[in-house]
């Protein structure tokens, strides 16, 4: 992932179900990619990246498949852009 001088590498942590956790271990994000937890039901791994805007990108594109548990200001982030994204497909009943 692209890395800005001066940007500092933080350490993110995702959450993915458990059945779609298979493609994301053959498919790493980023080389410091590692499990770091599992349950009946999901995987959560760390990544130790500089977040941007393709990071970003990288998450909206699973959709309700990832969840961001960390850093907060991420998973704000994250939020946000879902949010706005929804206001483009309100419906009225």
């Amino acid at each position: 992932m692209t890395k800005h001088e001066g940007q500092q590498a933080e350490k993110v942590l995702l959450r993915f179900p458990k059945n779609e956790y298979p493609y994301v271990a053959t498919k790493p994000w980023h080389g410091s990619q590692r499990k770091v937890a599992e349950d009946d039901t999901s995987v959560t791994i760390e990544l130790d990246v500089v977040i941007n805007y393709e990071l970003e990108q990288k998450i909206l594109s699973w959709g309700d498949y990832v969840e961001v548990l960390r850093p907060e200001t991420l998973r704000q982030a994250i939020c946000n852009r879902i949010e706005r994204a929804g206001n483009h497909y309100y419906v009225t009943k």
